[in-house]
């Protein structure tokens, strides 16, 4: 009582204040010329002490409370196992104790939604959820299905926590999933630019190309691709007033989804990987060690077994690029004759960009709106510009559609007419009155909004 318990409740405060240090931001000041230094460490050193018949070893006794105290804290919130976790890995590196593992089933922790489950049923997911780029969160999508003020998200940490309990071989097995699931979409895919009313819009855009060999200065018109755009939604559109550029949009965008579902599980990957590394000793030289020791070769084998094991355990997901692998697949195979009708896709990806951004606008004025008029509300959909880079790569078309300056087009197009806007506004101020005011003033706010969308659609590809 005098001595083992205030040494086991200093280290377990020390312990303490090392994990929360980060977010307690000089709360606990510790000044050693005012209250000194209390160093519990000395009396871990000391041997087993007899008294009569019994030993007294204060080290064991300290590592019997820390291992009954992390157990039992963890039990009774699961959520902080990873925080005890971080307290024993400390307390080995800095009083050198040798305390158990939280025995606690990751089965049973909160972890959000398993990942295993998204990619059993990834065709669904990409259609429900959508992908922000920036930081790596996918966010449901508004239902009229689901009456109910909040929605899912999936991030990086998920992904984690589901590699720490299933193990690191689902990520192969993502991308599998995910191989199976484009080679579909890239077959729909092929069937829209098949279409004999497709193909013929894309011949014309094709002479176009070719006679007036697109430059810098004169880049692809946005006049074109916004007339390309409304000749494709009069051959008819859905019950739910989509066109059928706009299904392409949205199949194009289920693609990028998929693939930014692959990049965040290899985040996922590479966060588990570090974070298990932090448990692994500093070196790693066990079949030298084994050597010295004349061990026999048995053990010297095992030695060298667990120095590749180490060195392998996080570099195995750095070293393996699924993008350059998903990449490589597809593009031997559509770059064949049978698959010459994809060839003028670059020609489309204007009219895509164009109905994408009028989408996205759409989407973000509905998220202050509630019911059935809420339904597809989102702030964010980088799947599409993800899915046109993956298909441009993977077509070989990169040079292509940069030779039709699309994104300097556009841009000079929409801040050449906001100083048309600008002038007009100017003249009409002075003559019609206030309403012709309010009204170039709606007009010119909506399209601050159109330049704004358009370059972000620039920046994400």
């Amino acid at each position: 009582q005098e001595v083992v318990e205030p040494i086991c409740h200093d280290i377990e405060t020390d312990l303490r204040l090392h994990v929360h240090s980060a977010h307690l931001k000089g709360a606990v000041n510790v000044n050693p010329t005012k209250t000194g230094v209390r160093d519990p460490s000395w009396f871990l050193k000391i041997k087993p002490l007899r008294l009569l018949s019994s030993f007294i070893h204060i080290k064991s006794r300290v590592e019997v409370y820390l291992n009954a105290a992390f157990y039992d804290h963890a039990a009774v919130a699961l959520h902080n196992w990873k925080t005890y976790n971080e307290m024993k890995n400390i307390a080995e590196l800095k009083y050198g104790l040798s305390l158990d593992a939280i025995h606690l089933p990751g089965q049973t922790l909160e972890q959000g939604v398993d990942v295993l489950e998204i990619m059993r049923n990834i065709h669904i997911f990409v259609a429900c959820y959508t992908y922000n780029l920036n930081t790596q969160v996918f966010v449901e999508r508004p239902s009229n299905a689901r009456n109910r003020k909040n929605l899912n998200t999936v991030n990086v940490k998920h992904a984690a926590n589901s590699i720490r309990t299933h193990g690191i071989g689902i990520m192969s097995t993502t991308v599998n999933f995910a191989y199976q699931f484009l080679a579909q979409k890239f077959l729909v895919f092929s069937q829209f630019l098949f279409d004999d009313h497709i193909k013929s819009r894309m011949v014309k855009e094709q002479r176009f190309y070719k006679e007036k060999k697109l430059q810098a200065d004169s880049g692809y018109p946005v006049e074109r691709a916004e007339k390309l755009n409304k000749d494709i939604r009069k051959l008819g559109v859905t019950d739910d007033g989509f066109s059928f550029l706009d299904q392409f949009r949205r199949l194009i965008a289920e693609m990028g989804n998929a693939l930014g579902f692959v990049r965040m599980v290899r985040l996922g990957g590479l966060n588990y990987c570090t974070t298990a590394c932090g448990s692994l000793p500093m070196t790693k030289g066990f079949e030298e060690a084994a050597k010295t020791f004349f061990l026999p070769k048995a053990g010297i084998d095992a030695g060298l077994i667990l120095d590749k094991a180490l060195e392998s355990q996080n570099l195995s997901v750095n070293e393996t690029d699924y993008f350059a692998i998903l990449t490589n697949i597809f593009s031997q195979e559509l770059k064949g004759n049978d698959n010459i009708h994809l060839r003028d896709f670059f020609l489309l990806v204007p009219a895509l960009t164009i109905n994408a951004a009028d989408a996205i606008l759409q989407s973000k004025e509905k998220l202050h709106k509630r019911g059935r008029d809420a339904v597809n509300a989102t702030f964010t959909d980088d799947g599409f510009a993800l899915g046109i880079a993956y298909i441009l790569k993977v077509l070989d078309q990169d040079k292509q559609f940069d030779s039709l300056h699309w994104f300097q087009s556009a841009r000079q197009h929409f801040v050449a007419e906001r100083a048309r806007l600008e002038e007009s506004l100017d003249m009409d101020s002075t003559g019609s009155g206030m309403n012709g005011l309010q009204a170039w003033s709606q007009k010119l706010a909506s399209l601050s909004k159109e330049e704004a969308q358009n370059m972000e659609m620039v920046c994400l590809l």
